[in-house]
């Protein structure tokens, strides 16, 4: 037998060892698997990936693994503990297979999923907020995950780094581990307020009109981008010390921690998530900070998942590689370059619809209405921040004000802007041309705008309820999931209509079940609000059900699942 042939028949041989193994007797790998059940359904994962099984050889072992698992699960139920895999009466290779590949994964994200604070004698928790940790949250939830990330500012408070740590292991929050990454004044000034938000937000929303000549000191983003890396290799460590079967990293402020992480050894699957746009090629290639480019498109590339919200941040991402790397090729979504293959993939990220469900919220609502007294209102509501284009939105809503004085006296729209990162001027002076435009508003049509500083998370179901249209005029931006919660939050008995910008990563999935309006025209936007508030009953009511469809298909669970079911493909 010749070389070829003798390797060809080791490795055969190697492939049949997994599926020997799940020919054991059924009360065999039960006492086998008791303590490690998820070994178990890792060996029928991998002779799922590895093997050509006959349709009904494949139906047999599913059935064996969901008999084991539902009887280790009752062994342990019998013995006080909880049981690993929910309602054994719902226990089907599906849900088995969802909690595999959620379990023992490393999530790491700029900020954990709790902000800790002191206050002077103790330290407190309160939940964290923000796009990424809405998507997160409800998937995590009672399963055995890491995460990774700053848990906020007490980190500054010299309370020593052991302290914290013990205090976050100890903090109860659904089951997941939490683990900080702490970082002094110097490197939050640096890490996050230069290199994250000043440049990297800035660069990944472009082009953006009224900021397309906004850009940083390049002395310093020379020294910020030194911290950015150091701020990585803390992340790197973090992963690194936590155990898991694969490594999930979340957006811009992480980029180079995939490549890093390889580099530091890291023998598992590692997957990275964009959770914002990624801009066209020629926004990175036209300054002196091309170097900077470079480096985190050749961090993500150490990832084998990486991951976008949609077809254009994906063909934009790949037109960049072909830019930087001139021996990379790229077919069918699979980049090739020194010897690896990394896969790009589109995955639409959700909410939890049981989270947005108006149901209980009907008083609420009704108060909310009466509170601003008005027949038609418009809603309005995010963080503050130039890329959400709050001023255009409202110059929009002054359009159909004067343009439309037989709605004026009857319409009313409630703004709900959360200040965000006001050390940077550009945000500072958002916030003022806010100001500016909610004066002049209600100055001329009094009584107009109801405005918040934030509503409460428990109350935001109430004041999707109780709004007719909901205005999401963003200049760009990654997705936008308040059309998802306030889709769902609606009543479709007394239907919405959404207003979305033309940039909005949500505008390339939702079609005719919105209207979509050039942003940066004030004109437009009046006149969306006009058709909106116009728009025949029956055909708000299609829009609404169309809307709600999507968003309960394409929910937090199906692209978490989407995303790491792919990533256990992979390797």
């Amino acid at each position: 037998m010749n070389h070829e042939n003798m390797e060809s028949q080791s490795t055969m041989e190697e492939g049949k060892c997994p599926q020997e193994e799940l020919r054991k007797d059924k009360a065999e790998l039960i006492e086998k698997y008791k303590e490690n059940p998820m070994d178990l359904i890792e060996l029928f994962v991998k002779i799922k990936k590895n093997t050509n099984l006959q349709e009904q050889d494949l139906k047999n072992l599913e059935q064996k693994i969901v008999s084991v698992i539902k009887s280790i699960d009752d062994q342990r139920e019998d013995d006080g503990k909880i049981r690993l895999f929910g309602d054994r009466d719902n226990l089907s290779i599906e849900t088995i297979l969802e909690k595999y590949i959620i379990e023992d994964t490393v999530i790491a994200s700029n900020r954990l999923s709790v902000n800790i604070h002191y206050d002077g004698s103790e330290l407190r928790s309160s939940p964290g907020g923000g796009g990424l940790i809405t998507g997160l949250k409800p998937v995590l939830a009672g399963n055995n995950v890491n995460w990774v990330g700053w848990p906020g500012p007490v980190t500054t408070q010299n309370l020593g780094e052991e302290f914290i740590e013990n205090y976050l292991q100890n903090l109860p929050f659904d089951g997941i581990k939490l683990g900080g990454v702490l970082l002094s004044e110097e490197e939050l000034n640096e890490f996050y307020l230069t290199s994250s938000n000043k440049y990297l937000w800035m660069l990944m929303h472009q082009p953006l009109p009224g900021f397309e000549n906004y850009s940083v000191e390049t002395e310093d983003l020379e020294k910020a981008w030194n911290t950015y890396q150091t701020v990585n290799e803390k992340f790197v460590d973090q992963i690194n010390n936590r155990k898991g079967r694969r490594a999930w990293i979340h957006d811009y402020q992480l980029m180079l921690v995939p490549d890093q992480l390889r580099k530091s050894g890291y023998q598992k699957p590692i997957g990275y998530f964009h959770h914002i746009p990624f801009p066209p090629v020629g926004e990175l290639t036209t300054d002196d900070k091309v170097k900077y480019n470079k480096q985190f498109i050749e961090g993500i590339l150490g990832a084998d998942l990486i991951g976008f919200h949609t077809e254009t941040y994906r063909k934009n991402f790949f037109d960049s590689v072909q830019f930087f790397f001139s021996d990379v090729e790229i077919s069918n979504n699979i980049i090739k370059l020194d010897n690896r293959e990394i896969e790009v993939g589109v995955f639409p990220i959700g909410v939890d619809p049981e989270q947005f469900s108006s149901e209980g919220f009907e008083e609420r609502s009704k108060e909310i209405r009466e509170e601003l007294g008005k027949e038609n209102i418009l809603m309005c509501a995010g963080r503050l921040d130039p890329i959400k284009n709050f001023p255009g939105t409202l110059a929009g809503y002054y359009e159909f004000l004067k343009n439309n004085p037989d709605k004026a006296s009857d319409t009313g729209l409630i703004l709900s802007c959360v200040p965000s990162r006001t050390e940077i001027d550009i945000y500072q002076e958002e916030y003022q041309k806010v100001n500016r435009w909610i004066n002049q508003i209600n100055e001329k049509f009094p009584a107009s705008i109801k405005y918040f500083s934030g509503i409460p998370q428990e109350e935001i179901p109430a004041y999707y309820l109780a709004s007719n249209v909901h205005l999401n005029t963003s200049k760009r931006d990654g997705y936008l999931l308040m059309v998802d919660e306030a889709a769902l939050a609606a009543d479709i008995n007394n239907p919405s209509v959404l207003i979305v910008g033309e940039n909005v990563g949500a505008a390339e999935y939702l079609g005719d079940s919105v209207l979509v309006v050039d942003s940066n025209n004030a004109l437009a936007i009046g006149n969306a609000i006009n058709e909106a508030l116009s728009m025949d009953p029956d055909l708000k009511k299609q829009k609404l059900r169309q809307l709600q469809r999507q968003a309960r298909e394409k929910n937090a669970r199906k692209w978490a699942n989407d995303f790491l079911y792919r990533l256990e493909q992979l390797k």
